[in-house]
């Protein structure tokens, strides 16, 4: 009976050669995902929806005192939705795993120009002189909503 021992250097060489090939594979299979996630193949459903929100703001004077408070219940809109995102195992990233995340964000915001209707002065009495009685404010908000890679704030 005979006992055969491999040698250190082609157990070395195996390992090199399953290095690469593991990181051929990773590199595979992200150009794979980013195929598929060009092509739109997946669940994403990242959309503008309505929403109410109630907005309340104060006005001051030069001294920092409050001249009136108006609020309003207003109809915005707002992004919402899931996108595709994925986790892999990765030889060349330092934790082992190669992380693909998407979130559904605005891709293109207008001005808005809101009406706050209930206007209060200090001491809370409603307001009714036609130029205090209303306040109009503009605000930003999302008209179309896409998927975008998360962190990325170069758009």
């Amino acid at each position: 009976m005979s006992t055969r021992y491999c040698s250190s250097s082609s157990i070395y060489g195996l390992l090199s050669w399953l290095l690469v090939l593991l990181f051929v594979l990773s590199r595979l299979e992200r150009r794979v995902s980013a195929l598929r996630y060009a092509q739109g193949t997946g669940d994403e459903n990242c959309e503008t929806l309505k929403s109410e929100i109630h907005l309340i703001k104060e006005e001051f004077d030069e001294l920092g005192r409050m001249q009136r408070t108006c609020n309003a219940d207003v109809i915005v809109n707002k992004c919402e939705g899931l996108c595709n995102s994925q986790v892999q195992p990765s030889v060349i990233t330092p934790t082992g795993f190669l992380k693909e995340c998407y979130c559904c964000r605005e891709s293109f915001l207008k001005e808005k120009i809101i009406t706050l209707t209930h206007c209060y002065d200090p001491d809370g009495t409603r307001l009714s002189t036609p130029e205090m009685a209303t306040m109009d404010i503009r605000l930003r908000e999302p008209t179309d909503c896409k998927c975008f890679k998360c962190g990325d704030f170069t758009r």
